[in-house]
């Protein structure tokens, strides 16, 4: 995993992404892992449309994380920095999910319920381990 700063994100190298994008809402860092992200950015280029994402990294102290840690429950893929949820919905869902299993995406969690703009689809990449068997699908 590596930390980014803003002036030092490779655009040439991940042009659909920003860093923003994957920063933590929370610590205000920025950690990605880049075989992930090269798999998004390739995941980008073949499906043909923008893939906004809502959710990238998340430091430990992120809400969602820390929810799960003071339950006794393990942290999310996000706070790895292979984990990001896409924004999109209907037919733009079906595609992202399609193509995701095709290029190797672990964890794959659906959220298509509600409002058209809040619908999400979650990637990851995560090894199969304990407490995260992979390759997985799920739904919020």
């Amino acid at each position: 995993m590596q930390q980014f700063q803003v002036e030092k994100w490779p655009t040439k190298r991940w042009p659909n992404f920003s860093p923003g994008e994957f920063r933590c809402s929370t610590s205000g860092e920025t950690w990605v892992n880049l075989p992930f992200i090269d798999l998004l950015q390739h995941l980008r280029v073949s499906v043909g449309f923008a893939l906004p994402i809502s959710s990238g990294y998340r430091s430990i102290f992120h809400p969602i994380e820390k929810a799960k840690t003071d339950a006794g429950k393990q942290p999310g893929a996000h706070i790895t920095g292979c984990a990001a949820d896409l924004l999109v919905s209907g037919d733009k869902a079906w595609a992202v999910v399609n193509k995701a299993t095709s290029l190797g995406f672990t964890g794959i969690g659906i959220s298509q319920a509600g409002p058209h703009n809040t619908r999400f689809i979650h990637l990851d990449t995560l090894p199969n381990g304990d407490g995260q068997p992979r390759p997985t699908v799920w739904s919020y």
